[in-house]
């Protein structure tokens, strides 16, 4: 299960991470709900439910993994990883012609 909060719903209010998940949220530097375990585990993932339900700003979004999905994931990390790298994304410097 994949869970994402959204930063410009979040009021951090708490109820994420106050002793009901904190193992999987916290509230970060930004003074909002910020995800610390994902995918979460199995053994969170009622008691994540429960937890995103509550939320008053419903910012908790969650994500089912099914296997076909796992799947299509490692296969576009493996097909990223095997891309060469762009010529075109790197800098290279503009050389301005003699006697401009």
């Amino acid at each position: 299960m994949k869970v994402k909060v959204d930063q410009d719903l979040c009021i951090a209010c708490g109820i994420c991470e106050g002793g009901d998940l904190p193992e999987v949220f916290h509230i970060g530097d930004s003074g909002f709900a910020e995800v610390i375990m994902c995918p979460v585990e199995a053994d969170f993932h009622d008691m994540l439910q429960q937890v995103a339900e509550a939320c008053p700003t419903a910012a908790i979004q969650i994500k089912e993994l099914n296997a076909q999905n796992r799947k299509r994931k490692r296969q576009r990390e493996l097909a990223v990883a095997q891309m060469p790298a762009n010529p075109l994304r790197t800098y290279q410097p503009i050389q301005t012609p003699k006697g401009m």
